[in-house]
C-alpha cells in the first residue's frame, strides 16, 4: 500500500459512506479514449472496484473497511492530497473528487515525468 498519498473525506463524504456501507473498493478509475478527430477525452472518477481491474491498481489507503485503490496510470499525477466530498443529484448524488481547476488540468493533461510530481 502507498502511502504517498492522502485521501480526505470531508463530513458529506464520511456521511454518505455511513449510509451506504459496503465492502466493494473505492477505486479512482481513469479513462483515455480518442475522439473522432484523434484529441483524447480523459476522465478520472469515483467508483466501486470490479473483478477485472485489480491488476492495474494500486492501494493507497482505506476507510470504514474499504480499500482505496488507484488507476497506476495516473499515479505519478495525481496530487499527494486527494479531497473527496459528495456532489450530484438524484441517483447521480454520489462521491466525487473534489480537486481545484489547476489540480485537475495538471492531472489529466500534464505528460510531464514521473518525478516531476510535487
Amino acid at each position: 500500500m502507498s502511502n504517498s498519498f492522502a485521501v480526505v473525506f470531508d463530513d458529506k463524504a464520511r456521511r454518505w459512506l455511513n449510509e451506504h456501507p459496503s465492502q466493494d473498493a473505492l477505486v479512482i478509475a481513469y479513462e483515455d479514449s480518442r475522439c473522432c478527430g484523434g484529441g483524447h477525452i480523459r476522465e478520472v472518477w469515483l467508483r466501486r472496484s470490479q473483478l477485472r481491474d485489480e491488476s492495474s491498481l494500486v492501494g493507497i489507503g482505506d476507510i470504514t473497511g474499504r480499500r482505496i485503490l488507484l488507476d497506476r496510470r495516473i499515479s505519478h499525477r495525481m496530487p499527494q492530497k486527494i479531497p473527496v466530498t459528495v456532489g450530484g443529484i438524484g441517483p447521480l448524488r454520489g462521491l466525487h473528487l473534489d480537486f481545484s481547476a489547476e489540480e485537475w488540468a495538471r492531472l489529466l493533461y500534464d505528460n510531464a515525468a514521473p518525478s516531476s510530481r510535487p
